[in-house]
């Protein structure tokens, strides 16, 4: 497997005014902060300071997955603005797992969760060569279930696997 410590994406252009790439400290700013601790936000994701993240935890967590050599944490950028991000974690040779906030509600039911969700997965299969990529999503939250229907997961099984955090499914989307 490749090392994706310090890994950057290239950019990646949903459509003009919108791309996705790697983030970095200084990426982390205060919206991003008070997206997280926005109670309708962070109530469906799996952290532990849920609705305490402070400027210096979120620089940390973006440190860790960037100097991770089994994650990127890919951030969605609309009109120049970080408007959420999508994390690729654990991965391996073949799978992942992924995950999805957006913390600017401003943003929310444009499509832009499925569309970032479907350009890494793209991205994934095709320069990770990435076969399966699986998501916990948990079937209370309604826009979970749609989003990651939308780009194309399924629930399935697995094997000895131990959910984190809340989710009660595991879906997957085969490339």
């Amino acid at each position: 497997m490749t090392n994706l410590a310090g890994a950057s994406t290239p950019t990646l252009t949903i459509e003009p005014g919108a791309t996705l790439k790697a983030i970095q400290e200084e990426d982390a700013q205060q919206g991003y902060v008070d997206g997280l601790n926005d109670p309708e936000v962070s109530s469906y994701l799996i952290t532990p300071n849920k609705g305490n993240e402070t400027l210096e935890t979120v620089r940390s967590f973006v440190r860790a997955c960037w100097d991770s050599p089994s994650d990127l944490l890919i951030g969605l950028f609309v009109n120049q603005g970080h408007r959420g991000n999508v994390r690729l974690h654990d991965i391996d040779d073949k799978s992942a797992w992924i995950g999805i906030a957006l913390f600017d509600r401003s943003v929310w039911g444009q499509g832009w969760a499925v569309r970032s969700l479907t350009t890494v997965c793209d991205y994934a299969a095709e320069e990770l060569n990435l076969e399966k990529i699986y998501a916990g999503v948990d079937t209370r939250n309604d826009r979970s279930v749609k989003t990651f229907t939308n780009a194309g997961f399924k629930p399935c099984e697995i094997e000895n696997h131990k959910p984190r955090g809340d989710f009660d499914q595991v879906w997957v989307l085969q490339k």
